[in-house]
């Protein structure tokens, strides 16, 4: 399938986002903080970034989306990110901008997050992007 690294300062979400992913046959790897993404970009090959906008300490997700598409340059990024309706679209809109492949609001569904792994991720067989049975 391919590695993923999930990048969110909310232990909910990243071990929801790693449940989900591995059931569809991805390699996970999880950050907690935007430092600590940047530096697993820096070491590993990955075929998929998931990184929150709004995070905790010196390091958010805009400057981790613009540093990988700088490090790895044809990983595809999904933005996503909570903070109230308007502030969210608009953080999102800026991680799109900014090189993010496409956005995603919190809170979403399985079924939200396999469409955006379709768009983004093309070449992958279907077969996945769909849980297993």
């Amino acid at each position: 399938m391919g590695t993923v690294l999930v990048i969110d300062d909310h232990a909910y979400m990243r071990a929801l986002l790693r449940e989900h992913l591995e059931g569809l046959g991805f390699t996970v790897i999880t950050a907690s903080d935007g430092a600590e993404g940047l530096q697993v970009l820096e070491r590993e090959n990955l075929d998929l970034l998931i990184s929150d906008i709004l995070m905790p300490g010196e390091i958010e997700g805009i400057e981790v989306i613009a540093t990988a598409c700088e490090l790895q340059p044809d990983i595809p990024i999904i933005a996503i990110s909570a903070g109230g309706k308007a502030a969210a679209e608009g953080y999102l809109d800026a991680a799109v901008a900014l090189g993010a492949s496409t956005a995603l609001g919190k809170p979403f569904n399985l079924d939200d997050l396999i469409e955006v792994l379709r768009e983004v991720m093309p070449d992958q067989p279907d077969q996945t992007v769909h849980p297993a049975p």
